[in-house]
């Protein structure tokens, strides 16, 4: 876990967010699978853009709404994490980007 969150961790000091979140570890660990969408009828996408939504949402969440670190925590660019967004319909405006100017909304030089 340590090793991890130091890999992670883009600062000097390990923040909260670069450990991993327990709840949904001993869920993934001692639950068990769900098959609830094979039971509804849902297809393997529908369930994987599902998966991928969560995934998203938990990221940003635990990240404080930072797309530069919820991208980093997924293993994804800004970029590449914006895209995903914008393609689930999730709101790619909602996330604080530290590699914005706060008071300006432009890109900081």
């Amino acid at each position: 876990m340590i090793e991890r969150a130091v890999i992670l961790e883009p600062t000097e000091w390990i923040q909260p967010a670069s450990l991993p979140d327990f709840e949904v570890e001993s869920r993934l660990r001692d639950g068990p699978v769900e098959r609830s969408g094979a039971a509804r009828g849902g297809s393997l996408p529908e369930a994987l853009l599902r998966f991928e939504r969560e995934m998203i949402l938990d990221a940003l969440e635990s990240c404080g709404g930072s797309l530069s670190k919820a991208a980093s925590a997924l293993d994804l660019s800004r970029h590449s994490l914006r895209y995903r967004m914008g393609r689930l319909g999730l709101g790619v405006d909602g996330g604080v980007d530290e590699d914005m100017d706060t008071g300006t909304g432009s890109p900081v030089r």
